[in-house]
């Protein structure tokens, strides 16, 4: 696929591959837990759907009450740079190539739910629900963002230019 993915493309996806964890962990007759998850781990279907794939080092859980799982981290270990989220401004974070074209507060959100997803201590990690609404609301921020976007330019393209005018009747 030649491009950069808009802002808006790019959480959908992450909010796909989130739901689709939600529906492992609460949704199956076996709550699964993938153990692996990173984004080589996370394909793109047709019409740029989510798919999680890999589970090698997936684990089920037999516990109503057990909402989290506390075996070692069995797949990559992630990096997130803390200059990423300590920062004020938001462009030094995101990808160069979306040229700023972002909501900036749908930045923020799905930045804080990268990093409350990588704590430390598993139980103060969110559950994926959780995740998944806040992944759902940086959507909702960014797609109203994209429609300010095109009611601007919809009014511009649709004002009148000073050249239809003539001189006005006294």
């Amino acid at each position: 696929m030649g491009g950069t993915m808009n802002w808006a493309t790019r959480v959908r996806v992450v909010l796909e591959a989130a739901q689709g964890l939600d529906y492992l962990h609460k949704g199956c007759n076996l709550p699964i837990i993938h153990g692996d998850v990173k984004t080589n781990n996370i394909l793109l279907g047709r019409n740029l759907k989510a798919k999680i794939a890999d589970f090698g080092l997936s684990k089920t859980y037999h516990s109503d009450s057990q909402t989290h799982v506390s075996a070692a981290v069995a797949g990559s270990m992630g990096y997130i740079d803390p200059e990423r989220w300590s920062l004020d401004n938001i462009s030094l974070v995101a990808d160069a190539r979306l040229g700023g074209s972002y909501n900036v507060n749908s930045v923020w959100k799905v930045l804080d739910a990268a990093m409350m997803c990588t704590a430390d201590i598993a139980a103060q990690r969110p559950m994926m629900s959780a995740v998944v609404m806040q992944l759902k609301e940086s959507l909702e921020l960014e797609e109203a963002h994209g429609d300010m976007g095109d009611m601007e330019n919809v009014a511009r393209d649709n004002m009148p230019s000073m050249s239809m005018f003539g001189p006005s009747a006294r």
